[in-house]
């Protein structure tokens, strides 16, 4: 029996007409597909405050939805040398919603997606490094050549 997540308004209505009407918990559950403790909370939640709509929830809510989410794992995915920045910047100009890059960095890593960067520079060795090093002093103007 696998478990799904969470159970929508409309399914925890029917699960408490369902116990009013005399059905056991555990049958709930197994009709419904959830765990036997998810509707026992689900008709304490009833008896205590006589709804069965979610509680208050501490914590500040997300800035993008769902669907600004996959957004920006599309964008990331479609060009994988796309920064945050410009991410950010097109999620402005398309759907008006401001978010930082520290936000699109974590739906990004949510996504399991990186950064991908390119290396832009010469792959410097142990003995080439010296070598560039006497090239790089040689053109400054602003150093002495000895």
């Amino acid at each position: 029996m696998g478990r799904r997540l969470g159970m929508t308004l409309e399914e925890r209505q029917r699960a408490v007409g369902m116990l009013h009407a005399g059905m056991t918990a555990k049958g709930v559950a197994r009709h419904f597909n959830h765990h036997e403790s998810t509707i026992s909370r689900l008709r304490n939640r009833m008896r205590e405050t006589g709804r069965v709509n979610d509680r208050p929830r501490s914590g500040r809510p997300q800035k993008t939805t769902p669907c600004k989410d996959r957004r920006i794992t599309t964008l990331s995915q479609r060009n994988r040398f796309m920064s945050s920045g410009k991410i950010a910047r097109d999620l402005m100009n398309t759907t008006w919603t401001r978010v930082c890059l520290r936000t699109v960095r974590n739906r990004l890593r949510t996504a399991s997606l990186e950064a991908c960067r390119p290396y832009v520079g010469i792959p410097l060795t142990h003995r080439y490094c010296p070598e560039r090093l006497k090239c790089v002093q040689g053109h400054r103007p602003w150093t002495r050549r000895q």
